[in-house]
């Protein structure tokens, strides 16, 4: 009986005439109350598991946990919403409350199409004042789930359509105030209220498109008002608290004073006198009383603080950043500037101090510009700037996210063009000035600088931050000319006593426009100094530069420069902005220490992505004027750092100058306490006054300044002067920047997320190994040597703990490392030695910056010739450029030697040469140092280019290096380095098809790497299907285990499949089952497009399980040692040459080769086109699968879906690596959850700790 029910349930479950009662049994299940026992063992027992008896005790053991999550959270929502329901009552409101149990009601019901929002009471929105709607201590999200998306764009669309509307009206506002509340009463929620279930929150956006925000929003100012008379109770109880605690140890402290007093006493032989002892009691009690005071509850902030800085939840936040995508977001929180406590007074002072309060100019007093257009936004830019905007930035007052906003963008067209007319109009300034009113206010952040001082961010409206980035991609170019070219003009030379027609250097502000601008300024600064010996540099350093700069010094900026602009910039800044702040007592109007509120007045916003450019403009003006007073001076600006470069006394006059006339001009004051001057041992500082630092008569500063002349200078980070104190300042800061990775290795799965070393190994390469980059290219080989080791010995350190390398031998460990530093489409891990690259940073920096510096200084290097200077960067240069090009010629005449002969050839006749990656640049594409001063695109990339030179050195070296090792290893080195091998390893872990379980990615690496496998020591006594005793690398797991090779075929099949079926659709088939007609075998994949295509996966193994038995043609040819197998197991072969010609020979392709039938021949006499796609364990692909894979990208143009948009990041931004990443992840799973089975583990177990579920 037992076995007929479960054959009747396996009927309905598979789809059979019984399907009504699948549906049925399915409704029956949905009908389950949510905490019922029977929703548990719906969502716990019901549930999918693994495959073993542990696995699946593991998963059911996750859910429960989950469950039990979720039932704790509904609980709470639903006692919440009972007290709300009895606060509602005792106002008198008897009506249903749209929230809660109503909403979720409306969040169940299915979707009806075509519903258009029906919110009509715009006019209402009038009465809410600002400091309402951002006064509500709320917790927004960055954006709706997947299912809720068609509808909350619709909600917020709503809103931004009605703004675009009246934009030229005051209505403008309604519809800005619409999308705040719509978002706070749909994903938003108060700080105290409990999580919402998703179906509610689906309900509140159906509620909202329905009509019914006006309620919602009156719900949720009555729970505000009801948490804030909360908050104030709990703050009187914690007063009373603490004074009846400063009274206790008031009382208690005078007691004790009173007693050593008397005992201090007695040992003299004294009394004291009650007036004595009372006022020893009394001081003491005092005492006791300002230190309670001080002191706050373990659950206050004190507490909170050291909860946040606990080490195991700071892991875990990183963890969260990085397996959301936001790899450097997740690596700056180990070393992130903290943010300052708005609730303390010092704290709101130093912020007001920051913000000058000026009278801003009036709309008045910045007039449009006689005769000129605003400011037209280009289509192109727009798309280039919404399609993929930043991710994980700050939330402001207006509570919009730039995910929100690109998702209206890839939402369809309609809200494609509402935004664009939006952002065209906010550029053009033609909105209505009321929109400021909530796109110009700002949430006010302070960030502690390392020096102590604090950052002033001000956080604006992601609408306004985008509009201006879409300027910045429009105009950035046009800028950095402006800001590079412009001359003194006459009027300035007479006015600086000079005659008109004198020659006068040009002021170059770097900081805006310029690709490279702050290496063009050090490489100015660092030649400058060897070029002219007795020179100086001396550097200036603005104090609170964007928030000093007059309004009135950009207006005359823009209106003499850009004056289209002028108009956009009124809109933002013709008026005081306001300024919220956020503390543990919630957002509040930024107020000073008094609790004066203060506004942004002067300056730009430090935030706004147009306030760099504002600066520039604002402070050109001054430059100019400085630069016509001092005409033979070097003046180099980036931003607010500005550097003379001239004769001491000269460079001096010029800084004084500077200081006085940007302060006239533009209000920007310089930070004398950050002034300097360095000069090479020839330079005569005599004349620098002791109140500079580096003036021989400086004294120290006791923050590290030993006082005297300084032997370097730091200039935009990078460090010039004396080579050994250059490097070993640039060592220090190496060990510095570094330092996060050794609480980076401790991270570890925990519950929630399973991807840790995914994480780690994307940290390591993308964060901390590029992270002296910038100093190779800026300081030069010999300089950053020494930083360039220690940095390479840290990563390797850093390696070893997260790879597992403990049980490798030495051997092991030291290939492993070598073959690490290779690029991943060589073989490698991406983890790029610095050393090694060094002299290509060097170059490529040099060929980006050569000819911007002979065009932007012809006084100082129009005549110096780079390919024969004696100067020591340029002799250091041509040294490095030499040596990459031996090594260059070195490389290709290898690779042209092996492409010259056939190392074999295949059973079909084609002769095969010898292997090795593809990509060497080509000799022509390496610049001679000649080419440096021409306009070449080839320099602007150069260091990628001679880069790629050093990768394919240290390929070949490592080839060599394992050509004396067991002839697996070169046969793993040639299989790791097929085509796409490695790009499961670029796969951020944002979503599911990109991630990987660390315990999956340990046996990826490890086997990649030729390490043993941590999982291979943990198997015990298990052996192989046939007997044999697991080897230490997989080999032997891999090729014989219990449960055969089916798993890892379906999964890479799954992979594949979706891939394809995104660009062909229903035209691609998975195991189809009318295949008898064609075929006697069933195909796994067929494509019906100008005919049927027939294709059959293999996934094989170049190795084998028997070490001795590996087949050398693997070690020369790619896929030498599968893809002839996998072609004739599936299309076959045909015969060639007779009987009598002999045996085949491989090394010239002569002799008898026997035909054979593949599984296909059928199939290929129907005149179906076969093909076997085959993928290597190792990761490679066949070329049969690489021509599917791009003909499916070519078909779709290569672009992503907006779908797909949603499920990439930035590491995948084409649908080519966008499949690939996938079904090269589903590899890499499919081997490694292969070999744990055959290990027997099946509930296998981390090294570290974590087990697999």
């Amino acid at each position: 009986m037992r076995r007929e029910r479960a054959a009747l349930h396996r009927l309905v479950l598979q789809g059979s005439p019984l399907e009504w009662l699948r549906k049925d049994l399915a409704r029956w299940r949905q009908m389950a109350a949510p905490d019922s026992p029977a929703a548990y063992h719906n969502f716990v027992v019901g549930g999918r598991g693994g495959k073993g008896k542990e696995e699946r005790r593991l998963a059911q053991s996750r859910r429960s946990d989950e469950w039990l999550a979720a039932a704790a959270k509904r609980t709470a929502r639903a006692r919440q919403q009972r007290e709300q329901r009895e606060r509602d009552e005792a106002l008198g409101l008897d009506g249903e409350r749209l929230g809660g149990e109503t909403a979720e009601r409306w969040g169940r019901r299915k979707r009806e199409k075509g519903v258009q929002p029906a919110f009509d009471e715009w006019e209402w929105l009038d009465q809410l004042d600002t400091d309402l709607l951002f006064g509500l201590d709320l917790l927004v999200s960055r954006c709706s789930l997947l299912d809720q998306r068609p509808e909350y764009l619709l909600m917020l669309h709503h809103g931004f359509h009605y703004a675009d509307t009246f934009s030229t009206s005051e209505a403008v506002l309604r519809g800005f105030k619409y999308v705040v509340l719509a978002k706070a009463v749909t994903t938003g929620r108060l700080r105290a209220e409990a999580s919402r279930s998703v179906k509610e929150t689906l309900g509140r956006i159906r509620l909202v498109n329905a009509g019914h925000l006006r309620r919602l929003v009156e719900e949720l100012m009555r729970d505000a008002q009801a948490a804030t008379e909360e908050d104030e109770l709990r703050a009187a109880a914690l007063a009373a608290e603490l004074a009846a605690r400063a009274e206790a140890e008031a009382s208690a402290g005078a007691v004790r004073a009173r007693a050593e007093a008397i005992q201090a006493a007695a040992t003299l032989g004294t009394w004291p006198s009650e007036a004595e002892l009372e006022a020893v009691e009394a001081r003491a009690a005092e005492a006791a009383r300002k230190e309670a005071s001080t002191k706050a509850p373990a659950s206050t902030e004190a507490a909170q603080l050291g909860e946040d800085l606990d080490s195991e939840r700071l892991l875990r936040k990183v963890l969260r950043y990085c397996a959301a995508g936001y790899l450097s977001k997740g690596y700056a929180q180990f070393r992130a500037s903290p943010l300052a406590d708005a609730a303390k007074a010092e704290v709101r002072a130093e912020l007001r101090r920051l913000h000058p309060q000026a009278t801003p100019p009036t709309p008045s007093e910045m007039p449009d510009e006689p005769g000129v257009a605003a400011f037209v936004t280009s289509k192109a830019a727009f798309v280039e700037i919404f399609a993929k905007p930043p991710q994980e930035r700050g939330i402001s007052l207006d509570a919009t996210s730039y995910e929100e906003l690109q998702q209206l963008f890839h939402g369809g067209g309609f809200y494609r063009e509402t935004l664009f007319s939006l952002v065209s109009k906010i550029n053009a300034g033609t909105i209505h000035p009321a929109a400021a009113c909530i796109l110009g206010e700002s949430l006010l952040v302070g960030l502690e600088k390392p020096d102590g001082s604090t950052r002033p961010i001000g956080v604006g409206s992601a609408l306004r931050r985008l509009a201006g980035r879409v300027v910045m991609k429009q105009e950035g170019e046009r800028m950095g000319v402006v800001l590079t070219t412009t001359k003194p003009s006459a009027e300035d030379m007479r006015a600086a006593g000079w005659d008109e027609g004198r020659a006068c250097n040009i002021p170059l502000q770097l900081g805006c426009g310029i690709k490279g601008g702050a290496e063009i300024a050090v490489a100015i600064g660092r030649l400058t100094i060897q070029l002219k010996p007795t020179w100086a540099i001396l550097s200036d350093d603005k104090r609170n530069g964007f928030n000093a700069v007059t309004r009135a010094a950009i207006e005359r900026g823009l209106r003499r420069w850009f004056p289209e602009l002028i108009p956009m910039f009124r809109l933002f800044y013709a008026r005081c902005g306001r300024l919220f702040t956020v503390s543990k007592d919630g957002r509040r109007a930024a107020v000073d220490e008094a609790g004066d509120e203060f506004f942004s007045a002067e300056g730009c916003t430090q935030g706004d992505s147009m306030g760099p450019f504002y600066f520039a403009i604002g402070y050109h003006m001054a430059l100019l004027e400085i630069q016509a007073a001092h005409p033979d001076t070097t003046i180099c600006a980036y931003l607010d750092d500005t550097y003379y470069l001239q004769e001491p006394p000269e460079a001096l006059a010029a800084m004084c100058t500077g200081d006085a006339v940007s302060s006239r001009v533009c209000g920007v004051v310089s930070n004398l306490a950050k002034q300097e001057v360095y000069g090479s041992p020839a330079a005569d500082l005599s004349e620098m006054p002791p109140t500079l630092r580096g003036s021989p008569h400086a004294p120290a500063d006791g923050r590290g300044y030993a006082g005297g002349r300084l032997l370097s200078l730091k200039m935009l980070g990078a460090y010039l002067g004396d080579m050994g104190e250059c490097s070993r300042r640039l060592c220090e800061r190496v060990e510095r920047v570094l330092r996060p990775l050794e609480k980076m290795c401790r991270l570890r799965d925990t519950r929630r997320e399973k991807c840790a070393m995914q994480v780690q190994l994307e940290i390591l390469r993308f964060c901390g190994n590029t992270c002296i980059n910038y100093f190779l290219r800026t300081m030069g080989v010999w300089a950053t040597r020494a930083a360039a080791a220690r940095h390479d010995a840290l990563i390797e350190q850093a390696f070893h703990k997260v790879v597992g390398t403990g049980s490798a031998t030495a051997e092991e460990r030291s290939r492993s490392v070598q073959q690490a530093r290779l690029t991943v489409p060589l073989g490698g891990m991406g983890l790029v030695s610095q050393s090694g690259i060094s002299r290509a940073a060097c170059v490529g920096s040099w060929a980006l910056v050569w000819r911007p510096m002979q065009l932007l200084c012809p006084q100082l290097f129009a005549n110096v010739d780079i390919a024969t200077s004696d100067l020591r960067a340029l002799r250091e240069l041509r040294q490095a450029h030499g040596e990459l090009l031996e090594v260059h010629a070195r490389v290709a005449g290898t690779y042209d030697l092996w492409d010259a002969t056939y190392y074999d050839y295949d059973k079909d006749g084609e002769g095969c040469t010898r292997f090795h990656p593809a990509e060497l640049p080509p000799r022509r594409q390496l610049q001679p140092l000649s080419e440096m001063s021409c306009n070449s695109d080839l320099n602007v990339m150069a260091q990628a280019t001679w880069s790629q030179v050093i990768h394919h050195s240290e390929w070949l070296r490592l080839a060599t290096r394992l050509a004396s090792a067991p002839r697996r290893e070169l046969v793993r080195l040639v299989a790791v380095s097929q085509p796409y091998a490695g790009v499961f390893l670029n796969a951020v872990p944002k979503y599911e098809p990109f991630r990987m379980q660390s315990w999956a990615m340990r046996i990826a690496v490890q086997k990649r790497l030729g390490l043993p496998l941590l999982a291979a020591a943990a198997a015990g006594d298990h052996r192989s299907k046939s007997g044999r005793v697991f080897d230490a690398y997989g080999d032997v797991a891999q090729n014989d285990g219990a449960h055969g090779h089916q798993s890892r075929h379906w999964l890479v099949l799954e992979a594949l499949y979706d891939a394809l079926k995104r660009a062909y659709g229903a035209a691609v088939k998975k195991e189809p089952t009318a295949y008898r007609d064609y075929s006697d075998t069933r195909p796994d994949l067929t494509l019906q497009r100008d005919g049927l295509r027939a294709m059959d996966l293999k996934v094989l193994d170049p190795i084998g399980s028997v070490a001795g038995e590996v087949q050398h043609r693997g070690a020369f040819v790619g896929l030498g040692n599968t893809h002839e197998e996998a072609r004739e197991l599936v299309v076959g072969r045909l015969q060639r040459g007779a009987e009598g010609d002999g045996t085949f020979k491989r090394t010239t392709g002569a002799g008898y080769v026997a035909p054979k039938a593949g599984a296909y021949a059928r199939a290929q006499a129907n005149g179906v086109d076969c093909a076997a796609l085959l993928v290597e364990t190792f990761g490679g692909f066949g070329p049969e699968l690489l021509e599917l894979l791009r003909g499916a990208a070519e078909f779709k143009c290569n672009k992503l879906s907006a779908a797909e948009y949603d499920e990439t990041t930035w590491s995948a931004r084409t649908w080519l690596t966008f499949a690939m990443q996938r079904v090269s992840v589903a590899v890499h799973k499919a081997v490694a959850r292969e070999v744990s089975d055959a290990l027997g583990l099946s509930a296998a177990v981390d090294p570290r700790g974590v087990p697999r579920d």
